[in-house]
């Protein structure tokens, strides 16, 4: 299943990218994501690394919307 992830960070930096995702094992591709981003993209990603508390809006194919 393939995915479009969207990132958007306080300071205005915004990532985006396209993604394989398991559904059986819920997880993303890595493989994918460090080939499609620029040496930019992934330091800026490397330097932010960690958790929100903030909520993530999740868009679906079929267009519904939920906030986790």
């Amino acid at each position: 299943m393939a995915c479009e992830i969207k990132l958007r960070f306080v300071d205005g930096e915004v990532i985006k990218f396209g993604a394989s995702y398991d559904k059986n094992y819920h997880k993303i591709s890595q493989g994918g994501i460090v080939r499609k981003l620029t040496n930019n993209k992934q330091q800026y990603l490397k330097q932010h690394k960690g958790t929100t508390t903030n909520k993530v809006q999740v868009i679906y194919s079929n267009n519904e919307k939920e906030e986790r």
